[in-house]
């Protein structure tokens, strides 16, 4: 066992150095209390947890054991595994559970009889010292029970946690080998929806499942007793509870369906989120957030629709089960009459005592279990379709270096995309460029050496360790330096060397903090060119056999991209074999070999003249001096250690993906909002609804205390022949049948009147608050969105919502339904002794007192387990972005370790809170079991002249009301826990969002004007990334923005959009842009942005997804950018991102957009550095033609575009250096613009 693990975490937790007493007191956990009652801690304030709790070493063992059952069984049971998993211990421990309720069950409600018989008026078989060791034995056997009963829950609770982290870890290691075909089918929003909702359910039933066997056990071994104290009676009685099951059953089943369309629903609704989100920028700039906010919203409905149908059924268990203790004991209580029988109070409290027991299990158990039952059916099955989905091809790779590297493409057919007529073999260090038009199937073939896509018969070998930058760069939240490293071991002159041939000392010397500068969320903090530097650095640095790059220079300059191919490709690299993509044939000249994949998808190798190309380099490998690299090496902290994904300096500080963590209680304002989203009337009518209900739910067990009384009477008064009062009696008998009969039936259809009620004003409440937090979030400030990881925000609409939606509703409405009960049962217990207010007033005070002292660790743990969740979330969606550079360097093992350390955090938490809570309900018992003490002994000191039904009455309510007091108070605290995932989710609708206020104008703009004065923008820490730039850009002009990557063009655009705050002023046709309506502004410029964003959809939506354009003019514009053969129809699926797409082809889609309007300034950004020359001179006549008139801002690394345009911009670190036509800074040999174009060989 480490003594530390990788967050800060050191102690071990307290249970596991806790003596034995300790333990089963929970004495332990006084500390915790102590602790947080006077700070709240933060995840570096958890304990360490077990190895028997480890992620990883779970996530192994149900790896191990789902392997084994399908190669065992050649399919795949859960069941199955979830029995070799954990069977035979839960088992054990149910076992263990049922003799120990057994006991409860039997002999309680027997002492309790006994008891209450002593109070029978002349009764003389029971003497008081029998009476008194009847009562002390219902004391002790209760204390047995709670020193037992939480000890056992918290096992339980370990036991399902250790299941959570088990299928956490594994449905996490198995979305890591999918193949592309299986994450179409299971995109990563359905991967977070799996580790979110259904582990959960899993999670829940574990919990569970063994109180409904043995709560069905229970139930059988009650009714025997029944039948042995009252005979035949007992069969009509318990028979009333057995007869609900088949239709417990039948409405589980139900229940099972809507659960599976709520999976679906939420799947879709948090797939929709998670690429909103993504790609929010690009929404802003196309004002889409109302299209968009609406198909989550039209999700959403589904999905309320759904969980709506769920309470439906949901309430019927309950109240079904909730009845069924009055109905059954009504109809035993008449049958044992008309039977002959006369009543004895200590078999009628005996039955009661025992139907208690029975009401447990049949109103909360049992009908639990069964819904619970069917949602596990439901996600069961879903997580068992990803775990027998198809995975990568398990390709032949040799890492030993004493083999030859090799790769060897037998003559084959790629997916439909690439055919090879021909073998072919490359084992030779060298340099292979593979070329092509775009969506020729370059990043396919790639794929398929990766090993990511299947062929038959093993037509690719690849021998030998293999290194991917792929043509979109990824980056994760971290460090710039663990991105690279990517868990390597830190080599500091190999680090020193890659920084350099890949250009990327510059840029680090210039961030604050150099290569320990934090990446934010998908890179949001750096330019596309230097997130592709990034990615080009991790696999340069990783030391392998083969290198495959997928046109990774596309988005650079084109004065680094020569810089980067001749230092880092060619030199670098030159010993290595290394297959470089791209369109384009400048490099040809460079190369050993050349394949081209032509337009029909043949891919032949093909001889290449010399000097295609004569590119000038002023940079070379050879030309950096070793001195340099020296010097930079010691800036560099040494290690030589390998080292993990997160930073050891940010880890002190917490986790990359922290929130910012609440403590205290949660705001009275939250509870407000909660109810006003409901609807204040519609709460205010269920409240009385719930009262109503309750008194006469109480008004009934007084009749059956009268009732009771009467029978007892009667059966004392028939040996006396006084027909009067036989007669009197008699007519009593008949006036509280029927007075119970209508009570029972009242009570009933109340019950479901407030049921339905009350789950509309959750269900009203949950709907308004995801719409406000939605819409918010759409209106967000971008801002928000570089300092939020988008993991946080999706767990807020996955976890935090599903809480929402589902918990938090039952935890309300059993919440208000206990306080009722217990409202009414101190009622009736003051009634038959006032003397006990005063014990029922201190107990009340003391359980207060210690509910205070346990909510703010109760509230902190909830609020921890929410935040390392968020982690968890963060670093899933992040990880699976990268899924392809993981397979290609076979990083599995790492991540996977990264994630099992984020949920050991969680699981640390989620512990940590069992502990806490079982502690909590275990000292509440005890001063419940007090109480009970008192009663007891209160009818041994002060009888007076209370009847023997009232004494009964009292003495099981109060044995009642132990439960309900401390099951409420936990309630009562869980309401504050679960309603921190309301004030999360509310948290978000305070966000600072964009003023919308503004002007709107008639024919805006007219000329396409463009002014900039002294403008700034500064990002999140007050740097300025755009520095007092002014300029002015005249009508129609066509302007190309040209510097190094990192300078800030496009940050110069974000301040055309207001994406950002700027200081100074942008004038558009001579008008403020910060005194026009945001969304009009921006509907009025058209842009095509520097990552080409698709969704998930069909080709029409993500053309034109307001349905604006007939189906001519969409085909139209894809005829002109040579789209239409490569798209049959357009009602063609585009995944998620693209990603059945090529990367030109998905540059080409976001083009379409742009053409189907006219617009007086139009911005590129990058929009062709992945097409080749054919389309390059398509774009360019379409943009020349459409937009002959229009201002056009060009953002370009391809030096050709440039020097056709009016005037040339160039712009580095923030400022405007250089601003004239391309042929005046041409002469001009001392400008930077003139160096860049030399510099590129452009003649």
């Amino acid at each position: 066992m480490n003594s530390s693990n990788d967050y800060g975490i050191e102690q071990l937790h307290p249970r596991y150095t806790a003596n034995c007493l300790s333990r089963l007191t929970f004495f332990y956990t006084l500390n915790i209390f102590k602790k947080i009652y006077k700070k709240a801690i933060k995840e570096d304030g958890l304990h360490q947890i077990p190895d028997s709790f480890k992620s990883q070493k779970l996530g192994q063992e149900l790896e191990r054991i789902i392997n084994s059952d399908i190669k065992i069984h050649n399919n795949l049971s859960l069941y199955r595994v979830l029995w070799k998993f954990i069977g035979i211990k839960y088992l054990f421990i149910g076992i263990m559970q049922l003799i120990a309720r057994s006991i409860s069950v039997i002999t309680i409600p027997f002492y309790v009889g006994k008891l209450v018989s002593y109070f029978v008026p002349a009764q003389t078989r029971i003497t008081k010292q029998e009476a008194i060791i009847h009562a002390s034995l219902v004391i002790g056997l209760n204390i047995f029970n709670y020193f037992y009963l939480h000890n056992y829950l918290l096992l339980i609770s370990a036991l399902s946690i250790k299941v959570r982290a088990a299928f956490c870890s594994v449905i996490y290691r198995k979305s890591l080998k999918l193949s592309p075909a299986s994450l179409l089918k299971t995109p990563p929003g359905k991967i977070t929806t799996l580790i979110q909702k259904d582990v959960r359910t899993v999670q829940e039933m574990v919990r569970l499942a063994n109180d409904v066997w043995i709560g069905l056990v229970q139930a059988l071994i009650v009714c025997a007793c029944v039948y042995w104290k009252i005979g035949v009676a007992a069969v009509v009685g318990c028979g009333t509870f057995l007869a609900i099951l088949p239709l417990q059953i039948l409405i589980g089943k139900k229940a099972s369906s809507y659960r599976t369309q709520i999976g679906r629903s939420s799947d879709e609704r948090l797939q929709l989120t998670k690429e909103i989100f993504a790609a929010i920028e690009i929404i802003k700039m196309y004002t889409w957030e109302i299209i968009f906010g609406r198909k989550v919203e039209e999700a959403r409905r589904k999905e309320l629709q759904s969980i709506t149908k769920l309470f439906t059924v949901k309430v019927v268990l309950l109240l079904l089960g909730a009845m069924t203790s009055k109905i059954a004991f009504f109809f035993l209580f008449v049958t044992y009459l008309w039977t002959g029988n006369y009543v004895a109070a200590e078999s009628i409290y005996f039955i009661l005592s025992a139907f208690q027991k029975l009401r447990q299990s049949f109103t909360v158990i049992i009908p639990r279990g069964i819904s619970q039952a069917a949602e596990l059916t439901s996600s069961l099955k879903r997580i068992q379709d990803l775990l027998i989905s198809e995975e990568t091809a398990s390709i032949e790779k040799k890492n030993s270096f004493s083999n030859q590297p090799k790769i060897r493409i037998e003559n084959t057919n790629v997916t439909g995309d690439v055919l090879l007529r021909h073998t072919v073999e490359i084992s030779e260090p060298s340099l292979i460029i593979l070329t092509g038009p775009n969506g020729s199937g370059k990043t396919t073939l790639l794929n398929v050496i990766l090993g990511n896509i299947s062929l038959p018969n093993k037509k690719v070998l690849t021998y030998g360790s293999v290194s991917y930058a792929p043509q979109e760069p990824w980056v994760f939240p971290s460090t710039i330096r663990q991105n690279i490293l990517f868990g390597e071991v830190l080599d500091l002159v190999r680090y020193e060397k890659v920084l350099t041939v890949c250009s990327l000392r510059q840029d680090i010397d210039r961030f604050p903090e150099h290569d320990r500068t934090l990446i934010g969320d998908k890179g949001l903090n750096l330019s596309k060119g230097q997130r592709a530097r990034i990615s080009l650095a991790r696999a340069i640095y990783r030391s392998s056999d083969i290198y495959l790059l997928d046109d990774c220079l596309a988005s650079l300059d084109a004065r680094v991209q020569n810089e980067i191919f001749r230092n880092c490709i060619k030199n670098f690299l030159g010993d290595k074999i290394c297959i470089f993509a791209s369109y384009s044939s400048k490099y040809i000249n460079f190369a050993n070999r050349v394949f081209q994949i032509n337009e029909l998808g043949e891919l032949k190798e093909t001889e290449h003249l010399k000097y295609l190309e004569d590119i000038k380099y002023d940079a070379t490998l050879e030309n950096v001096a070793e001195e340099t690299i020296q010097s930079n090496i010691a800036n560099i902290s040494d290690s030589g250690e390998e080292v993990p994904l997160l930073d050891k300096k940010l880890e002190k500080k917490g986790n990359v993906y922290a929130e910012v963590h609440k403590s205290g209680r949660v705001n009275a304002k939250y509870y407000g909002q909660y109810i006003a989203y409901g609807g204040r009337l519609l709460f205010g009518i269920v409240v009385i609804l719930f009262g109503a209900t309750q008194l006469l739910k109480s008004y009934t067990d007084k009749v059956i205390s009268v009732w009771v009384t009467v029978e007892q009477n009667k059966s004392l008064t028939r040996p006396t022949r006084n027909k009067t009062q036989i007669a009197n009696y008699d007519e009593a008998h008949d006036s509280m049948s029927i007075q119970f009969s209508i009570l029972i039936s009242l009570t009933t259809a109340l019950s479901v009147l407030t049921a339905l009620g009350f789950f509309s004003f959750t269900t009203k409440s949950s709907k308004t608050i995801h719409a406000k937090m939605l819409s918010s979030l759409l209106r967000a400030k971008m801002a928000f969105f570089e300092n939020t990881h988008l993991g946080n925000v999706l767990n807020r609409f996955s976890k935090d919502l599903t809480v929402i939606d589902e918990e938090y509703p039952f935890v309300v409405y059993e919440f208000i339904e206990l306080l009722m009960t217990t409202c009414g049962i101190i009622v009736l217990i003051t009634l038959t002794q006032p003397l006990l207010l005063i014990p029922e007033i201190v107990l009340f005070l003391l359980l207060c007192i210690i509910r205070h002292f346990y909510l703010p660790t109760g509230r902190n743990f909830q609020r921890l387990d929410s935040a390392t969740r968020s982690s968890l979330t963060g670093y899933l969606n992040s990880s699976l972005d990268g899924l392809s550079i993981i397979k290609a360097s076979n990083a599995g093992d790492l991540v996977s370790s990264e994630f099992d350390k984020y949920q050991d955090v969680n699981t640390s938490a989620s512990y940590t809170s069992e502990c806490c809570i079982r502690a909590f309900g275990f000292i509440l018992d005890m001063i419940c079991c007090l109480f009970t003490t008192i009663v007891i002994v209160n009818f041994f000191v002060y009888r007076s002249d209370v009847t023997v039904g009232d004494i009964g009455l009292a003495i099981t309510q109060s044995m009642m009301l132990t439960g309900l007091f401390q099951y409420g108070v936990r309630m009562w605290a869980d309401l504050e826990n679960k309603m921190t995932s309301t004030e999360r989710a509310l948290e978000y609708t305070e966000i600072d969002t964009e003023d919308f206020k503004g002007q709107i104008l008639n024919e805006w703009p007219k000329l396409g004007k463009i002014q900039y004065d002294n403008v700034s923008v500064l990002n999140h820490s007050g740097e300025a990334i755009l520095r007092n730039v002014s300029f002015d850009i005249k009508p129609g002009e066509k302007i190309g923005i040209i510097g190094r990557t990192g300078a800030g063009k496009t940050t110069l655009v974000s301040a055309l959009y207001r994406l950002k705050d700027i200081e100074g002023t942008v004038l558009i046709d001579d008008v403020d842009i910060k005194e026009l309506n945001i969304k009009f502004l921006r509907k009025n410029i058209g842009i095509i942005p520097q990552d080409p964003v698709l969704f998930t959809g069909t080709v029409r939506y993500n053309i034109d997804p307001k349905g604006l354009f007939p189906d001519s003019e969409l085909w139209e514009i894809l005829h002109k950018l040579e789209l239409a053969t490569s798209l049959k129809s357009l009602d063609q699926f585009v995944a998620e991102n693209g990603s059945n797409l090529s990367y030109g082809e998905k540059q080409l889609l976001c083009l379409c957009r742009i053409l189907l309007n006219a617009y007086k300034i139009l911005v590129l950004d990058e929009a062709t550095s992945s097409t080749g020359g054919n389309t390059d001179k398509i774009i360019s006549g379409i943009i020349t033609n459409k937009f002959e008139k229009s201002t056009v801002l060009i953002i370009a690394h391809k030096l050709e575009t440039i020097l056709k345009l009016d005037r040339v911009m160039v712009i580095d670190n923030g400022e405007v250096i250089e601003f004239d036509k391309p042929e005046i800074l041409m002469n001009n040999s001392n400008s930077l613009f003139y160096t860049m174009v030399k510099s590129s060989g452009i003649s």
